[in-house]
């Protein structure tokens, strides 16, 4: 008489891959929850600054670039000076304040004229970003 025998596996099952397959998935979701910013004109090189450090609002700002040649551009694109007291006077602007992204050759007297005429439409919170100098 024989007897029967189950066969055991020659190998324990690998308990890395639900692991990896973890970690993926959330790589994968930092990626998707990652706030997606606006990208820099071309050729834009920012301010520097020394100190200091810009504070954050209870949302998404109005963001303004100002390019070497002194073109104000919004997300949608390029900003004539008949558009920008509009631009400013509206809600973005007025309850989640403005961000002024200024290349480091831009004209200061023109981030000032949109600082002036973003104050004369009621915006309270203005923020010039610039770059920490690294040295």
């Amino acid at each position: 008489m024989t007897t029967l025998r189950t066969r055991k596996p020659h190998h324990a099952p690998d308990g890395t891959l639900p692991l990896i397959n973890i970690v993926l998935l959330l790589v994968l979701a930092f990626m998707i929850a990652g706030t997606v910013t606006a990208p820099l004109p071309e050729g834009f090189e920012p301010l520097i600054s020394s100190e200091g450090t810009p504070e954050q609002t209870g949302g998404d700002p109005l963001i303004l670039f100002v390019t070497r040649a002194g073109d104000v551009r919004a997300p949608g694109g390029i900003v004539s000076a008949a558009e920008l007291p509009a631009i400013l006077a509206g809600e973005a602007a007025r309850t989640h304040g403005l961000t002024v992204k200024a290349d480091a050759r831009a004209p200061a007297a023109r981030v000032f004229a949109i600082l002036k005429t973003a104050k004369d439409k009621g915006v309270t919170d203005a923020v010039v970003v610039t770059m920490d100098r690294v040295e």
